[in-house]
């Protein structure tokens, strides 16, 4: 089993959240999202019309038990309910609401195929030796990058 550690994209993505985003009294939230978050759908998703990857801003708007969620992403706007998650199933009409992670932090595999106007990539002790080869994938989704060669 994998060790998780002060580098990993859950623990980047939880520090990075309270900083970028912190918990106040009047902030929404849904679970572990808070209204304003950065999040990246994890599942392909018809009904929505998103595809897993694709990163957008959530909003969290009204109150219990008629709250909604919005996600804003690749220039459109898609909204559910996020009080009513039991009632979602098989022998339900209800669309279920999209998969969805923080996306403060992202693997370089979760980023490909998008560019970034900056990117920071934590290198520890014990990945600095082959930092040059690992070096190389996430500098390539940088914008305006110019080429070394």
């Amino acid at each position: 089993m994998k060790t998780k550690t002060d580098f990993s994209v859950q623990a980047l993505n939880t520090r990075l959240q309270n900083e970028v985003n912190p918990l106040t009294a009047e902030k929404q939230t849904w679970g572990a999202f808070r209204d304003g978050d950065r999040v990246i759908v994890t599942q392909n998703n018809s009904y929505y019309n998103i595809c897993n990857g694709d990163v957008g801003v959530l909003y969290i708007r009204g109150e219990k038990p008629h709250r909604v969620a919005t996600l804003a992403v690749r220039g459109t706007l898609k909204t559910w309910q996020i009080d009513c998650v039991e009632k979602y199933g098989a022998a339900n009409d209800d669309v279920p609401p999209p998969r969805l992670a923080l996306a403060y932090a992202l693997t370089v595999h979760k980023s490909q195929g998008s560019q970034y106007d900056a990117i920071l990539m934590p290198v520890s002790t014990a990945t600095a030796k082959c930092c040059i080869a690992i070096c190389s994938t996430p500098r390539s989704r940088e914008r305006g990058r110019r080429s070394s060669s």
